[in-house]
């Protein structure tokens, strides 16, 4: 029992050693995402029917998708910085 418990808690302080990177990934991947759909459909221009000849409906699908994104990496580099303070602040206590 007292090994099992060990094990959990080794793999969850793993797990969350590990949270900063993850959180970053997670970002950038979300970065890359908005940079496809902007090379792809815009000619590597902001999501705008000023760089396309898209329908309104189409572009609102895309800045649907680009926001999405944004939160995504705005949550990632939340998680980031609190992680990272976190870490920081065990390692001065």
């Amino acid at each position: 029992m007292a090994i099992q418990l060990k094990n959990i808690l080794n793999a969850a302080g793993e797990w969350f050693s590990k949270t900063p990177q993850r959180a970053l990934n997670r970002s950038y991947r979300a970065a890359l995402k908005i940079k496809d759909i902007e090379d792809k459909h815009f000619n590597g221009q902001k999501v705008s029917s000023q760089f396309s000849d898209y329908g309104e409906s189409v572009i609102a699908y895309f800045k649907t998708e680009v926001r999405g994104y944004l939160q995504t990496i705005n949550a990632g580099l939340t998680e980031f910085k609190a992680s990272r303070f976190f870490f920081q602040s065990l390692r001065f206590s």
